[in-house]
C-alpha cells in the first residue's frame, strides 16, 4: 500500500471500530475520510458495506441502499450486500421508520474487515 492508501485503510479501520462499538455518526465521518484514499483497492466494497451499515444505524435509509448499490458494482458477488439490499428494498419507509426507532438495526451484523 503507498502511504495515502495506508492511511485510509487505517481511517477505514477507525470507522470499523467504531461501528462495532455502535457509534455509527463517528464511523461514518472516518469511513467517508478514509475511502477515497482506499476506492480503487480491490476490497473496497466491504467499507461500502460498513458505510450502509452506518447510515441504517443512523435512520437513512436512501444512502444506505444506494452504498449497498455501490458495494454491488464494486463486487456483483458481495452476498451481504445483495442481502441487506433486499432487506431495505422490501421494507415500506414507515416499516423501515417502525424497525428503525424499535432498534432492530443495532442489531445488525457488521461486516468483517478480513
Amino acid at each position: 500500500l503507498g502511504d495515502d492508501e495506508a492511511r485510509g485503510a487505517r481511517m477505514v479501520h477507525q470507522g470499523f471500530e467504531l461501528l462495532k462499538k455502535k457509534k455509527p455518526a463517528e464511523a461514518l465521518e472516518q469511513m467517508q475520510k478514509g475511502y477515497p484514499l482506499i476506492k480503487n483497492h480491490p476490497d473496497n466494497f466491504r467499507a461500502l458495506g460498513n458505510m450502509a451499515t452506518a447510515y441504517v444505524m443512523l435512520g437513512r435509509r436512501a444512502e444506505a441502499m444506494e452504498m449497498l448499490r455501490a458495494a454491488l458494482r464494486a463486487n456483483p458477488d458481495y452476498s451481504v450486500a445483495r442481502n441487506n439490499l433486499h432487506l431495505l428494498e422490501n421494507l415500506t419507509p414507515e416499516e423501515y421508520d417502525r424497525k428503525h426507532k424499535a432498534g432492530f438495526f443495532q442489531k445488525m451484523k457488521i461486516i468483517k474487515e478480513d
